[in-house]
């Protein structure tokens, strides 16, 4: 055993013993999730709190008393401890909750006893049509992108005048409007626990009068990223992504009869539903439009009519999590034969830096019944002072001197062009300059490439609305901001793309054969990513890109050219839990590569408890399971699980363990490969190897009590980037990935100093708004022992929650790598609320505040 290995043994050992990260205590059938108050004790931070001054309050719901002591004053994101008691005759509820909040505004609060969506109240909301506006295309706006061309007209369409009529022009791209009011006693966000979207959807009406569900948005859920307390408004446009249509008219309606249903839907908590609590919500309001769609508008009447999609739920408190801690909100709930005696305990709340009043509440399960109380508390800011790091190469220059770097991944070709009204070329402006205003200073992309065919393909229709925006933003938006982008390669990396972009820039034929629209890794033509030409064709891709853009792409304190290639090659996930397909190119190499390590087939299968004949005829994709239907859900077309105990090739078997060996070394001898072709033309390229799996490739063992090291390891393995392999190859200086797991500040302090020490740099974009936690509980979720290799059977239950991004971000740029959030990915649940954006600028705050030593 190695030193490296006994070190990393002994501080995960300290890991585990103090705790660890989340978990559900199961006492009962609830779950306890108190993962804040936990971390806190493990860190020191609570013994402050013994002694110190406390504001006492009293709160009486009927008969129910509840006496809490608050600490006056705290430092900013402690989990501050309230110590309560509650006495008194609990007839009325079925259940009773004690909650405080820190985000309350007593501005907009105005003494109101008002709910919040962790534990909502009466949402009631008023919905008000405003009208449609039609965009009509013209093909003289747009032209092909070239190497040398610039694309300075935006967007690819005109406006008619905005109308409200029941008869709708159709043209090309069409826009309706909505104004929603909170009219109920709760309120409002997008982010953490609870939280509300919008889903709408475009039903056409048969000539039989029955409606058929015909388009959705791109996004899937709309926001709205700011709190909205009672009596506020806000605006929203919805625009409709429509298939089976020519390309110029995917963002309008065909002609025809239609209602138009603005649908909003909350994270509805109080039964646990795996469909419902996955991505969206449960829709409990919404207001339906019908209108005409015509090729000629004209004014008809319009009559929309507000529809209540829930039944009129009125008790939505949550019955199987019994406590819950947030950033921000906690709450605990009692069942009415638990309140037979006074209760005496202590909820923790972790309060913001910019927290004045900790809202204590109250709540019963019926209607109305919730009284509350502000109590002010003083929070110091001394805490956040941020440690220099002077080796740390993420900065940008600025005013000539250089300064530490902040990434956000902007989406403007994906997910907030014209989804997010008909003016894109305003409002795009509008968020970056608003990024740029609360700190960042540097972004990446998503790339787009599979929007933009026309390089390569004469007949493609040109104009389509995500290609002349991502050519728009980089050639215009960007440039004119003067903010460096990470260089980008593919995404995804799909064989005809690879293939049909690579020869582009090589000004050649490859003889590869490639059939449908399929991941590179995943390919079922003759292009996998075990070809041999698959390497220069992305790299082709790659030096493409820098050719048309790369006076915009970043580089390091170090020199470092950063180039994104976002490269999923699997996932651990609660719905999807796979490793996608490799080609038959990859397969022969896998075949040689197991006869270099083995020499003979019957010490393979010595090693494998397997029989096969000759190593020709070793296939692990063979004979596997798929996902299936789970809970309804077809996941049967996206890749084998390897749960099939009977195949030799299964979680986590020794054949399974060089299969997953295998694919990393296959990964980096790729990347190599790229790399020797990119350097050739930057000589300082560095591939970041970017992922979707919330992990962090680094040496934890398998075995650990921390569930989110088992979450590292497992899916390391899923992915194809082991952290020994990685180690010893050095092929991937940078990675990063949409982080989801809410790792707790000692995790992320952990992994990421071990992630520098192993060679490489993160810059993480983790999605803090909804934060999705896997809590292994007895009663809950999907049964994941085989996911996380546990000795008896599990559940794991996904939880969404608000984690403050702070102490991350501080933690992040400490240990030498690059801060980061990922800001508007809408349909992964991925975007940055108001919440986060005070957070970013207090950061860049306390970064142009930090001192490096004098002798430096």
């Amino acid at each position: 055993m190695t030193y490296r290995t006994v070190h990393t043994l002994v501080a995960l050992a300290g890991l585990a013993l103090a705790g660890g990260g989340p978990r559900a205590v199961a006492g009962t059938e609830k779950l306890l999730y108190e993962p804040l108050s936990a971390e806190a004790g493990k860190l020191g931070r609570l013994q402050k709190y013994r002694g110190i001054d406390q504001r006492e309050v009293t709160i009486n719901l009927g008969s129910l008393n509840l006496k809490a002591h608050v600490p006056a004053r705290c430092d900013a994101y402690d989990a501050v401890p309230i110590q309560y008691t509650l006495d008194g005759d609990c007839d009325v509820d079925d259940r009773l909750a004690i909650e405080a909040v820190a985000f309350e505004d007593e501005s907009r609060r105005k003494g109101r006893h008002l709910y919040d969506l962790a534990l909502p109240g009466n949402m009631k909301l008023r919905i008000e049509y405003l009208g449609s506006q039609t965009g009509i295309f013209e093909p003289r706006r747009v032209s092909r992108l070239t190497a040398t061309s610039r694309h300075e007209t935006f967007p690819p369409y005109r406006l008619e005048p905005m109308v409200r009529s029941g008869t709708v022009k159709r043209g090309n791209y069409l826009f309706f409007k909505f104004r929603i009011t909170n009219a109920g006693d709760t309120i409002l966000d997008a982010e953490g626990f609870g939280g509300w979207m919008a889903i709408p959807h475009a039903y056409l009406i048969g000539k039989n009068g029955k409606r058929q569900l015909r388009a959705s948005t791109i996004n899937r859920y709309e926001r709205h990223l700011e709190y909205l307390y009672p009596g506020e408004s806000f605006e929203q446009w919805i625009s409709f992504w429509t298939t089976g249509q020519k390309p110029a008219h995917v963002r309008t309606l065909p002609v025809g009869k239609y209602v138009i249903r603005y649908e909003a839907a909350y994270r509805w908590n109080k039964q646990y539903d795996w469909i419902i609590n996955m991505w969206g919500g449960k829709s409990w309001f919404g207001l339906e439009v019908p209108v005409e769609i015509a090729e000629t508008a004209r004014p008809t009447p319009v009559e929309p009519k507000e529809v209540v999609l829930d039944g009129g739920e009125a008790d939505r408190m949550t019955r199987y999590v019994g406590s819950l801690e947030e950033f921000m909100t906690s709450f605990k709930v009692f069942e009415r034969d638990e309140l037979q005696a006074a209760k005496a305990g202590t909820i923790h709340l972790q309060v913001a830096p910019w927290t004045q009043h900790v809202v204590l509440k109250l709540i019963g399960n019926k209607p109305g019944r919730i009284m509350t109380a502000a109590v002010p508390i003083q929070v110091s800011t001394g805490n956040l002072a941020i440690r220099y790091n002077p080796d740390n190469p993420f900065t940008v220059v600025k005013d000539s001197r250089r300064i530490p770097a902040f990434c956000t991944q902007n989406m403007a070709a994906m997910r907030s062009t014209t989804q997010l009204g008909p003016q894109p070329e305003k409002h795009m402006r509008d968020r970056l300059r608003e990024a740029l205003d609360c700190g960042v200073n540097v972004i990446c992309t998503t790339a787009g490439d599979w929007h933009i065919s026309e390089i390569y393909n004469k007949d493609a229709f040109v104009g389509d609305i995500h290609a002349e925006t991502f050519k728009h933003y980089y050639d215009v938006i960007a440039s004119e901001s003067g903010v460096p982008v990470f260089g980008w390669g593919l995404f995804p990396c799909r064989t005809h793309h690879m293939l049909e972009i690579g020869s582009h820039y090589w000004g050649r034929t490859f003889k590869v054969p490639s059939t449908g629209d399929h991941y590179a890794y995943a390919g079922k033509g003759d292009l996998d990513v075990g070809h041999r030409d698959y390497p220069r064709l992305m790299a082709g891709a790659i030096l493409f890109n820098y050719k048309r853009w790369g006076d915009l792409w970043y580089r390091t304190a170090d020199g470092d050219v950063i180039i994104d290639v976002e490269d999923t090659w699997g996932w651990l996930r609660d719905d999807i839990n796979v490793r996608y397909w490799l080609g038959r190119h990859a397969l022969r190499k896998f075949q040689r590569w197991a006869r270099a390590k083995y020499g003979t087939i019957e010490k393979a299968n010595e090693a494998w408890g397997t029989t096969y004949g000759k190593f020709s005829d070793i296939d692990p994709q063979a004979d596997q399971f798929n996902e299936g239907k789970a809970y309804g859900i077809d996941l049967t077309r996206i890749a084998p699980v390897y749960t099939n105990k009977d195949n030799p090739f299964h979680d986590w078997s020794p054949a399974m363990e060089d299969w997953d060996h295998f694919r990393t070394e296959l990964r980096c001898d790729v990347y190599e490969s790229v790399l020797r072709h990119v350097r050739r033309v930057i000589p300082q390229a560095q591939i970041n190897i970017r992922t979707e799996g919330g992990f962090i490739p680094v040496a934890v063992p398998p075995d650990s009590d921390v569930s989110h090291l088992r979450h590292c390891y497992y899916a390391q393995r899923r992915q194809a980037l082991i952290s020994e392999v990685l180690q010893k190859r050095r092929v991937f200086k940078y990675h990063s990935d949409y982080t989801t797991i809410p790792y707790t500040e000692s995790e992320w302090r952990f992994l990421l100093r071990r992630l520098h020490e192993e060679g490489i740099r993160g810059n993480y974009l983790p999605q803090f708004c909804t934060a999705r936690d896997m809590v292994l509980n007895d009663h809950w979720g999907r049964d994941s022992q085989v996911n996380y290799n546990l000795a008896k059977p599990r559940r794991a239950i996904m939880m969404h929650v608000l984690q403050a991004a702070y102490p991350v971000w501080r933690i992040m740029y400490e240990e030498g790598h690059c801060p980061g959030v990922l800001w508007e990915d809408y349909g992964c649940d991925g975007f940055v609320t108001e919440t986060q954006k005070r957070e970013l600028r207090l950061f860049r705050a306390q970064l142009d505040e930090m001192e490096p030593p004098a002798d430096k």
